[in-house]
C-alpha cells in the first residue's frame, strides 16, 4: 500500500498526485482518466486534473466526454463542461464544432457545477492547457483487424 506522503499519478488511497515539473511542491496535478472522474467527482474536486476525452460545441458550451457514444446519445450528466475555454486554438474551437475525440485539457475540477439547461458531471475550471491529440494512423499492411 501506499503511505500517505507518497504522490502517485491519480491520487489513488489518499495520496497527493505528482508535482507539476517546474511547480512548488503545494501544487498536484493528477492524471485522471475520464471514468474515474465519472465514477468519483467529488474526490477531484478543487484539483487540478490531466483528462482526455471527446469534446463538442453543445450550444454555445464547450463540453468534454468520455467517448462519442456519450455525446450522440445525450447523456449530458457524463459532460465536463469548460468554463472559460480562452486556452483553445481556433482549430480546436473548430473541432469541437464537428465533435473530436483525444482532446487532453489541464485545468481545475469543479464537482459542484451542475450544469446550465442541461446537467453536467462538473466543470473544468482556470484551464490550464487544451490541445487535440492526433489520431492514430494504423499500418494496414499488417492486416490489421478493422
Amino acid at each position: 500500500p501506499l503511505a500517505k506522503n507518497q504522490r502517485s499519478p491519480d491520487g489513488r488511497n489518499g495520496t497527493k498526485c505528482y508535482q507539476p515539473v517546474g511547480e512548488s511542491n503545494q501544487v498536484e496535478q493528477c492524471q485522471v482518466s475520464f471514468y474515474k472522474l465519472v465514477a468519483n467527482p467529488q474526490e477531484y474536486h478543487g484539483r487540478r486534473i490531466e483528462v482526455v476525452g471527446f469534446l463538442a460545441q453543445v450550444f454555445d458550451a464547450m463540453v468534454l466526454y468520455p467517448n462519442e457514444e456519450s455525446f450522440k446519445h445525450g447523456i449530458e450528466i457524463e459532460g465536463v463542461e469548460i468554463i472559460e475555454p480562452a486556452a483553445f486554438s481556433k482549430k480546436l474551437k473548430d473541432l469541437a464544432k464537428k465533435g473530436y475525440s483525444g482532446t487532453f485539457v489541464i485545468g481545475t475540477f469543479d464537482a459542484n457545477y451542475i450544469g446550465i439547461g442541461s446537467p453536467r458531471l462538473g466543470a473544468i475550471r482556470n484551464l490550464k492547457f487544451a490541445e487535440k491529440i492526433p489520431q492514430p494512423i494504423l499500418d494496414r499492411s499488417r492486416n490489421w483487424p478493422e
